[in-house]
Formats: C-alpha cells, sequence, structure tokens
C-alpha cells in the first residue's frame, strides 16, 4: 500500500487565533499561536501545532487528541468541564463546522495564503483557448489542450500531456449543509502536482488538496476522458484510470493499479499496486496489492 506524504505544503500567512476571534467576535482560550494549516481532524499537516481544525461532539474527542492539532474550534459548554488542557487554544463558537468553514473563506477571498512562484518553461505548447494561473510550474515538453483551465499552486512537470476542457486545480465540491439555511460552499487551500511523463485525457478534473496538502498524480500515470479525482488523492506510478472514473477525497492508489471504465472509489479508500477493478465496480473497502475487484458494491475475484 502506498500513500507518500507530501513534504511541501502551502501555508496561510498573517493569520494567529487573535485575529480570528476579532474578527468572528469569538471567545478563546489559551496561547495566542500562529495558524498555517487548516484541517479536519483525520488528515495530517506539515505542522499540527498551528494547525487549527474544528470538534461538533466529543464522539471525535480521542482522533483530535491522537492528531497532534493544537488549535480547537469547538462548542464551550461541551468541552469546558470536561477535558481542558493547557497546550491547546480552544476558539469556543456554537457552530464549530460553520465557524470552520468562515474562516476557511475568509483566508481565500483575502489572499492570507503562500502561493507558488512562477515558473513555465519555454519548449511547451499550450492552446490559446486554455487559461493558465501566474502562479504555476510548468515543465519542458508539457502540451496542454483546449478550453483547460491550469489553477494556481498547480505543478505540472516535464512531459505532461493535458487534453481538451480540463480544470487542473478546483476547489472541489466542499459543501457546509445547513438544514433550512442556505448551503456554504468551502473554499480550499492547496495544490496539485502531476509528475513526469503523465498523460491526462479530455473532461478530466483534479481537485486541488485541502489543508495546504497538494493532490499527486504520479511519473507515468494516465488517466482517461471523463475522469474525477477528489481533492487530496494520490495516484501512484504507471497507473491507468480509465474512462469515468470517479476518485472521492483522500483516495490512496498504489503503482501500476488499473482502475476498469466508470469504476467508482469512496473516501478515504487505499488500493494496493498492481490491483484492478472491473467495469463499474463500486469500491466500499481498502484493497490489498494485487487483487481484482469487481462488482457493487465491490468483492474480490482473484
Amino acid at each position: 500500500m502506498i500513500l507518500e506524504v507530501i513534504m511541501i505544503s502551502i501555508k496561510i500567512k498573517n493569520l494567529n487565533t487573535k485575529n480570528i476571534s476579532q474578527k468572528f467576535d469569538l471567545e478563546i482560550m489559551g496561547e495566542n499561536l500562529p495558524i498555517l494549516f487548516m484541517s479536519k481532524i483525520s488528515f495530517p499537516t506539515a505542522k499540527p501545532k498551528n494547525t487549527v481544525t474544528y470538534l461538533n461532539n466529543l464522539e471525535h474527542f480521542e482522533n483530535f487528541k491522537d492528531s497532534g492539532i493544537k488549535i480547537l474550534i469547538t462548542k464551550k459548554g461541551m468541552i469546558e468541564n470536561h477535558l481542558l488542557t493547557q497546550d491547546i487554544c480552544y476558539i469556543f463558537s456554537p457552530n464549530p463546522e460553520k465557524t470552520f468553514t468562515e474562516i476557511s473563506n475568509y483566508i481565500f477571498e483575502n489572499n492570507l495564503y503562500e502561493k507558488i512562484e512562477k515558473k513555465i518553461n519555454k519548449f511547451i505548447d499550450i492552446d490559446s483557448s486554455s487559461f493558465i494561473s501566474n502562479n504555476t510550474k510548468i515543465g519542458k515538453n508539457v502540451k496542454i489542450g483546449k478550453n483547460c483551465v491550469i489553477n494556481e499552486n498547480s505543478i505540472l512537470k516535464d512531459n505532461v500531456t493535458i487534453g481538451d476542457n480540463c480544470v487542473i486545480g478546483s476547489s472541489g465540491l466542499n459543501v457546509l449543509s445547513q438544514k433550512g439555511r442556505d448551503n456554504k460552499f468551502t473554499e480550499t487551500i492547496g495544490g496539485v502536482i502531476i509528475e513526469n511523463d503523465v498523460r491526462v485525457e479530455n473532461f478530466v478534473n483534479i481537485s486541488k488538496g485541502t489543508g495546504g496538502r497538494f493532490t499527486k498524480i504520479n511519473n507515468g500515470s494516465i488517466l482517461g476522458s471523463f475522469v474525477n479525482i477528489g481533492h487530496d488523492s494520490y495516484i501512484g506510478k504507471n497507473s491507468i484510470i480509465i474512462d469515468g472514473t470517479k476518485l472521492s477525497g483522500h483516495v490512496s492508489i498504489g503503482d501500476e493499479v488499473y482502475l476498469g471504465i466508470n469504476t467508482t472509489v469512496l473516501q478515504n479508500i487505499k488500493i494496493g499496486s498492481y490491483s484492478k477493478t472491473g467495469i463499474g465496480t463500486v469500491v466500499t473497502n481498502d484493497i490489498k496489492e494485487n487483487t481484482f475487484v469487481i462488482g457493487n458494491p465491490g468483492r474480490k475475484i482473484s
């Protein structure tokens, strides 16, 4: 099973817990800490002490302690008489998830995060109808087709081919659903890395990572048409993702994996190297190395 920890991360800048309490009129308890990353509890960031997360109930409190994260948005009445510790900076909110979303959107809208320096090789072929953000890195011998969008903090290395009508580095669909109220779209801070010799066909969407992380496609992999790659996903070397396949967020795929046409992989799934899925498979559980899975839900054949 392969899951690479990507060391480079997009950091939040010029923000700390005191700023947040003043901006959103929230009570804080604990040391004033710089905020460098935002993340849900289950997912790692480069510097947990300077990562902010949220907790709606005590069900996931043990996961929070294990995460090493030191900035917590939570409900005051829920936690103040329970497990308060001095090394945590608490931000008290009546709706922690909503506050987390509002902070994320505030950071995005005010450009309070790092952007990679533009570096585009002169030996590339980009159709004039495509948009390339100034904050991208593009290597040599890269070809980008018609009507594509390459968003900020995207890194395309050497010999990458992108077909027509693709979006690299989209925000994905992160939504705060509120009963009886308008849903809130959550902007995310992260990027995409496409390594050498990757081929991406037409109408492909690759969502950027969250919490400063990168979605990553490794050397020699091929993505067919109408493929959707969710945020924070990792695809190993020389894997083949056939047309219509959809990966949810935080999916990890090993080397030389073959996902058959219209495969769907649910969130947080890990697929071992040299494994395969058949047409229309829905992957609901982790798959070990060198395994063939087919069906809905997916079942092991060999």
